[in-house]
């Protein structure tokens, strides 16, 4: 994927969330309702535990017209994480409006913020061995869609930020920084954080990511 433009990323969002062409705004209000009900019935229970049926209580719908929206269990936990993701698109189209060299510092922030505002992205981000499941169970394509387009994401952020890295060095950049961003997932464990709050904490890794610690001599 090339095209990094907010409208593309939305679009793939509303993909994901069971977005229809021409879908009217009833129908995208109950779709919305019912994606609501089941994002909080994933964080409180997990994906095994949540039941439809009382996800679809908690939407005022039946439960068949939540299959009528997503055609299973596992096709509507996948659009739950698009809609915590499409929380952050304020954020994202302010990231990618900026400088090339400050994107890549952005997004690291707006990551580790995804901690605390998007807990069935957090858990994806550090390798939640049931959500991978998930990802996987019901369409074996759907983890690797997500890693290859994490990874090409990544990859643009770093190319840009540093365009003369060789293909080898930006691909062990990107593999680094996949573990460092899956290690930021784990803050919200308060040991980590000591005085910190995560958003300060998100914003100092970023730099120290960025712009590094030891200061560079000047020539």
């Amino acid at each position: 994927m090339n095209d990094w433009s907010p409208e593309n990323i939305q679009r793939l969002f509303d993909e994901a969330m069971g977005s229809q062409p021409g879908e009217d705004a009833a129908r995208k209000r109950t779709r919305l309702r019912i994606l609501k009900a089941a994002t909080e019935h994933f964080i409180r229970f997990g994906y095994r535990k949540a039941s439809v049926s009382e996800i679809a209580t908690d939407a005022g719908v039946a439960k068949g017209t939540v299959y009528l929206y997503f055609k299973s269990k596992n096709a509507l936990m996948v659009a739950a994480i698009s809609y915590e993701k499409v929380s952050q698109m304020g954020a994202f189209q302010d990231l990618m409006a900026k400088p090339p060299h400050e994107q890549l510092r952005a997004y690291l922030t707006l990551v580790g913020n995804a901690v605390k505002d998007s807990p069935l992205v957090a858990r994806l981000t550090r390798g939640d061995r049931e959500m991978k499941a998930v990802l996987e169970e019901g369409d074996e394509t759907l983890g690797e869609d997500h890693n290859e387009r994490r990874d090409a994401f990544l990859s643009y952020l770093i190319r840009s930020a540093n365009p003369s890295l060789s293909d080898s060095e930006l691909h062990r950049r990107v593999v680094v920084l996949n573990a460092i961003i899956m290690m930021t997932a784990q803050l919200e464990e308060p040991d980590l954080l000591q005085d910190q709050t995560v958003g300060d904490f998100s914003e100092t890794l970023a730099d120290i990511i960025v712009s590094g610690l030891a200061q560079r001599e000047t020539q």
